[in-house]
């Protein structure tokens, strides 16, 4: 009866710590959205209406540098959002792509609504936790999460003074999504069940999905495991209070800016991930810009060639006047 009691006590403390950063927009219809980004989220796109309906616009982005805090072997995704020049929300989420000829990243937003709807409007691209925004360049503002995704007139000020314009924004692709159809479709559930695509594997994902990220106080609490069920209820209770605040002062073990690594060997793997992913970038610029240049070349020598025989030919007819005189 005693642990029942502390059973019931702990789960009085912990209602509603369960980590949520939920928005509804008229964009989405009914569905709620969880803006926080969890390690097994940030591998791969989550579906929503309007990717399975294929009303999306992908916009070729500068990827910001500093975003690279957040990063970890595997990750692929993070959320970003964008009001358009009507004041229409518009979900968004940014994967890293690829390096432009000076060294400056680039990323692809897949933007929930088509290019008509998605005008000149301004977007952030926000932290895995909801407690930062970013804009295109790498300029990065501190928000208040929680009024973030409870209050439209709060993130309408946040995308108008901390966001970038999209208006020179490339189109990627022709807006296709063809590439993302080929992905494993995997599903997840934390505070809703959605769908993640991704490149990874099963096994893969589902060994990210296990990790606590101890964004919510109930996983810190599970993490630190510090909580004692005594038959001395007064030491029971006393246990839950000092154990509920050790939780609120431990560290995250997610993919956000602030989580805790779990040693240098981790650092140095990250190091090592990035180091590759910009030699391979390299790797295929160079190669593109080769294919460039030996199309142009070909095409210089098309040209020098018909001069060339425009020339005998002018020639040549010059010849037959000179005979017929």
């Amino acid at each position: 009866m005693r642990n029942l009691l502390a059973v019931l006590i702990l789960g009085v403390v912990l209602s509603g710590c369960t980590p949520r950063m939920i928005v509804k927009t008229g964009n989405l219809g009914e569905q709620n959205l969880d803006l926080l980004v969890r390690p097994s989220q940030s591998l791969g796109i989550q579906v929503t209406k309007a990717i399975s309906s294929e009303k999306v616009t992908l916009l070729k982005i500068e990827f910001p540098g500093k975003l690279l805090s957040e990063d970890y072997p595997g990750r692929i995704r993070w959320n970003g959002w964008l009001v358009d020049d009507k004041g229409k929300e518009h979900f968004a989420q940014v994967v890293r792509a690829g390096m432009y000829t000076d060294g400056r990243l680039y990323g692809i937003a897949i933007i929930d609504g088509e290019v008509t709807e998605v005008g000149r409007g301004k977007m952030v691209i926000l932290s895995s936790r909801l407690d930062l925004v970013s804009d295109l360049v790498g300029n990065v503002s501190k928000i208040r999460s929680g009024d973030f995704s409870n209050e439209q007139e709060y993130r309408a000020e946040v995308v108008k003074n901390f966001g970038s314009r999209i208006a020179s924004c490339q189109l990627y692709e022709d807006s296709s999504i063809a590439a993302m159809k080929s992905y494993n479709r995997y599903r997840v559930k934390e505070f809703q069940e959605i769908e993640i695509l991704t490149p990874y594997r099963k096994d893969d994902f589902t060994k990210i999905h296990k990790l606590n990220p101890s964004y919510g106080l109930m996983e810190r609490i599970i993490a630190e495991g510090n909580i004692v069920i005594s038959t001395n209820p007064v030491y029971t209770v006393a246990s839950i209070g000092i154990s509920v605040a050790t939780a609120m002062n431990a560290e995250t073990k997610g993919w956000d800016y602030m989580s805790e690594l779990p040693n240098r060997e981790m650092l140095a793997t990250i190091q090592e991930y990035e180091r590759l992913f910009y030699v391979k970038l390299i790797e295929l610029l160079n190669n593109k810009i080769n294919k460039q240049e030996e199309s142009l070349k070909k095409s210089q020598t098309i040209v020098v060639l018909t001069d060339q025989v425009r020339a005998v030919k002018v020639s040549t007819k010059n010849d037959k006047k000179g005979a017929r005189r």
